[in-house]
Formats: structure tokens, C-alpha cells, sequence
């Protein structure tokens, strides 16, 4: 049965390799007929930036918060999932999550917000092959350049603007 699932969730998994090469939404720009930009029409608030360029701070307090094991576990936290699973049936309701900050990655980029059994499979599976092809730090950019912050803001940078008129790098502990 597990081989089963395994294969029937493997065949419908896309490439890791996509994580390379994902196109993050930035809007459309207008511009005059002289190369003046005009307007900037988006839906999200969002602009990358290199992880030297988030606070170690801000990188720290989302670690400790998201997933405090993330530099000792292989995509997947088995500890996290068996006490979110623990607190789940005590409440008889979904109260907690155990996904990694991989896996949430995994899935805001692959996949659908769903909470089926199969979908986490496969969130599950992504990860650890993202843990194989990328290295902590890669996951750790992509993740904090990736993640909503409410009010339309995706990413740290958008979201340091947004709440606070700062960059990424200049958030004091606090505003982390």
C-alpha cells in the first residue's frame, strides 16, 4: 500500500528543478514613448531580495517560529508532524500544523492550499527532494521571499516596506 501511494503521488510530482526557475508574479510596468515608467499595475506587493540582504535577525525569529529544526531535518520534521497530529485529534479539529518551512515552500510554489492526505504526500515528497537540490540558505531565500505577509505583501522586503517604510535589512529585533 505504501509503495502504491508512493508511486501514484511520485507520477504527478513536478521538478524540483522548477524551484530554479519559478516566476514570481512583480506586476506590469507601463512606460511612456521616452522610457519613463508611468504606472506599476500588480495585484501583489512583492520584490526579491538576496538573503545578505535580510536580517540575520528577521532570519533567526522565522526560524524559531516557522520551524526551530530546520537546520537538522531532511525537508520533513517527523517530531513536528506527530505532536501537531497529537494536538489535532485531542481537539477532534485541525489546531496545529507540522510542516516544515520546506514544506510550506513546497507547497505555496507547487501546489494547491488543499488539505488532503494525498496533497500533503506530495508536499512531503517535494521537500525532501528540494532539501537534496538546494541548500538551507537557498530555502531559507526563497522561502522569506516567497511567503505572504498579509495586506497583498509577499516576501520580507515587501512586507519590511509595507509595515514599517524599511528594508528587509534594516528591521530592528522587534519589527523581526
Amino acid at each position: 500500500v505504501l509503495v502504491g501511494t508512493f508511486l501514484s503521488v511520485s507520477k504527478i510530482l513536478p521538478s524540483p528543478d522548477m524551484l530554479l526557475h519559478y516566476p514570481q508574479a512583480t506586476g506590469t510596468k507601463l512606460y511612456s514613448a521616452d522610457g519613463v515608467c508611468l504606472a506599476h499595475i500588480r495585484q501583489e506587493l512583492r520584490e526579491p531580495v538576496t538573503l545578505d540582504r535580510i536580517s540575520k535577525e528577521l532570519q533567526l525569529a522565522t526560524i524559531a517560529i516557522e520551524d526551530e529544526r530546520f537546520y537538522r531535518h531532511p525537508g520533513i520534521d517527523l517530531r513536528s508532524i506527530a505532536r501537531a497530529l497529537w494536538a489535532d485529534i485531542r481537539h477532534a479539529r485541525i489546531v496545529q500544523g507540522g510542516s516544515t518551512i520546506t514544506q510550506q515552500l513546497a507547497r505555496n510554489i507547487y501546489l494547491t492550499q488543499r488539505r488532503t492526505v494525498s496533497r500533503k504526500l506530495q508536499e512531503a515528497m517535494l521537500a525532501v527532494q528540494i532539501e537534496r537540490k538546494l541548500s538551507k540558505q537557498e530555502i531559507l531565500e526563497l522561502y522569506l521571499n516567497q511567503i505572504c505577509y498579509g495586506h497583498a505583501t509577499y516576501g520580507v522586503q515587501a512586507a519590511a516596506k509595507w509595515y514599517f517604510n524599511k528594508s528587509a535589512w534594516q528591521l530592528n529585533l522587534a519589527q523581526c
